[in-house]
């Protein structure tokens, strides 16, 4: 790392939604570790977030415009190849997270054993309605990563998490395995996948809830995709590096949920008999996958909240 370069660099993928990339550069701002560049990587020309961010004063703030809109994947990348610290740390624009994030994140990096560590934090999923604290299970090494990400062990999300906005790692391997530009769904899913099988790899867990992640705001966000079909044929692109037991509860939990959200009917034999053949399938699965047929979303949460949340006070 060259002489004055900042011990992290912070990357935020951002378009159109300056308000809540300025929360987000703010919640950066005040953290316990000062050794920091954030670079807000806009995906393609915004002259209002542009405008707000630079009613931000500090020096450690930078702006790169792309050019034209590809998606958070390449804005991601711009980021990376931008980026001078040891470490990246990604953002979402639309998260924020608590004061000591970074410290204690850099903390576990510095005991790791492992060579290329990534590591990720508990979060506080804020809802309009309720706050929870995820993952309930942390992850282990006994548990494979793709079934960690794939296979819930309970009636509603939130039991095994890890989100973008809570990965750290050193910026090394995010430039050996650059986020794929062209993905609409589960780009971060694929970098793990891919980042976590380098030699020398290996994932660390702070269990302290570090960052908050928004969610059921029903903002839109730079990707967003809810075709079933798609995010079946990016799961065959990584079969080799998923559990038969991680496809068939992706099948049935995510494929299933997004063709139930939109209504295809038409899909619901065919998703089925595909985790069927598996011959891996949880019949808990089943029922969930069934479920999401019957029970509308908004009941759905209603009983998450019950079941799993408290009250925004």
């Amino acid at each position: 790392m060259a002489s004055g370069a900042p011990t992290v660099s912070v990357i935020i993928p951002t378009r159109n939604r300056a308000d809540l990339v300025c929360r987000a550069v703010r919640s950066v701002l005040v953290q316990s570790v000062s050794s920091i560049e954030i670079i807000v990587s806009i995906d393609g020309p915004d002259p209002v977030t542009e405008a707000a961010l630079a009613q931000i004063h500090d020096p450690r703030l930078r702006v790169i415009v792309a050019p034209e809109s590809k998606g958070a994947p390449a804005a991601r990348n711009r980021g990376f190849e931008a980026a001078t610290g040891e470490w990246i740390a990604l953002l979402d624009d639309d998260d924020e997270w608590m004061p000591t994030k970074l410290e204690r994140q850099l903390e576990i990096a510095a005991r790791s054993s492992f060579a290329l560590p990534i590591i990720a934090s508990s979060l506080i999923a804020r809802s309009p309605s309720a706050d929870y604290t995820w993952p309930r299970e942390v992850p282990s090494p006994a548990v494979p990563i793709s079934e960690y990400m794939m296979v819930r062990t309970g009636l509603f999300s939130g039991d095994r998490v890890i989100q973008t906005s809570t990965v750290m790692a050193r910026r090394a391997h995010f430039t050996q395995v650059p986020y794929l530009v062209g993905l609409k769904k589960h780009q971060d899913w694929d970098w793990l996948l891919k980042a976590l099988a380098i030699e020398g790899a290996g994932l660390e867990f702070v269990p302290e809830a570090l960052t908050v992640w928004y969610i059921e705001e029903n903002r839109p966000g730079i990707t967003a995709s809810n075709d079933w079909r798609a995010s079946r044929e990016w799961a065959l692109s990584v079969r080799d590096l998923i559990t038969d037991r991680a496809y068939a509860a992706f099948l049935l939990l995510y494929v299933g949920s997004m063709a139930a959200r939109t209504g295809q009917r038409d899909s619901l034999r065919p998703i089925l008999s595909e985790a069927l053949a598996t011959k891996a399938f949880a019949w808990r699965h089943i029922a969930i996958y069934l479920s999401l047929w019957i029970i509308p979303p908004s009941t759905r949460q209603r009983l998450r909240g019950l079941v799993h949340g408290r009250a925004v006070t």
